[in-house]
């Protein structure tokens, strides 16, 4: 009898162990742990993560960004950056100011590397959670990197990730900055390359129902990175976009004047 009970509780214990293993994201700068159902789509240094059978109706995202780190780019400054909510203007011309949750912004320790995490609702989708993870690295290499880890969710599907956040974040590791930092200056991603922010616009569109998606408000470069380490993430590639479709309308006037 204790040979067939203890026999189930292994086979339920290894159920739930592959179950909750995931795998390691890694790009050339940060690694850390997603499920194995997620994907992630690059846009030269910067990074999308979903779920993949959710191409339809996003309900969670994780976006990493890395830029060469300026004079504000501290941990300090990121803690205080993240102790202040934001206003800004929707695509529906909506004023949205976002909400502080789960307190103060603080310091935590993943892997005993100092990073600066808060919380915020509606500061980058209007009734999304967005839980932002930042770090300056390395005193002793070249130049510094500033990085940016944003873990977002609908407000009513939080507890659905907080395990896949926690865990994430839990496994966070910053990787060879040497090599990263050599990337990215030699990086055209300011001049070409797809748009990270126009592919989460297309994640995000509202859906039939009206429901879980309630705005995309994808819309200012300067204003999505909470922490505001430079044009990051979603503003950066809006600025490639841009400019890139600038570059094609002057291809075509041209063709237009050689035929003419």
């Amino acid at each position: 009898m204790f040979k067939s009970h203890f026999f189930v509780f292994i086979c339920i214990f290894l159920l739930f162990s592959l179950e909750s293993q995931g795998k390691i994201f890694k790009s050339s700068y940060v690694s850390f742990e997603i499920p194995e159902n997620w994907k992630c789509k690059s846009f030269e240094q910067n990074w999308v993560c979903h779920d993949k059978n959710q191409e339809q109706k996003l309900e969670a995202l994780i976006t990493v960004t890395a830029k060469i780190a300026g004079s504000f780019d501290t941990r300090d400054n990121y803690l205080k950056h993240l102790n202040n909510e934001k206003t800004w203007i929707s695509r529906s011309q909506e004023e949205i100011t976002s909400k502080k949750l789960g307190g103060d912004p603080k310091y935590i320790h993943p892997n005993k590397f100092p990073w600066v995490e808060g919380t915020h609702l509606s500061s980058e989708i209007k009734s999304y959670i967005s839980r932002y993870v930042g770090t300056v690295c390395c005193p002793e290499s070249s130049s510094q990197l500033g990085i940016l880890v944003v873990l977002s969710a609908h407000e009513t599907l939080w507890t659905k990730y907080v395990a896949t956040f926690i865990k994430a974040i839990n496994s966070l590791r910053v990787l060879n900055i040497e090599e990263a930092i050599s990337k990215i200056r030699a990086s055209d991603s300011m001049k070409s390359g797809d748009s990270m922010g126009s592919y989460i616009d297309d994640l995000l569109t509202e859906n039939k129902e009206g429901q879980i998606k309630e705005s995309s408000p994808l819309h200012s470069p300067f204003n999505l990175a909470l922490l505001g380490i430079g044009a990051l993430a979603l503003g950066t590639f809006f600025l490639i976009k841009k400019r890139k479709n600038k570059k094609q309308k002057r291809l075509r006037r041209k063709r237009r004047r050689k035929k003419s």
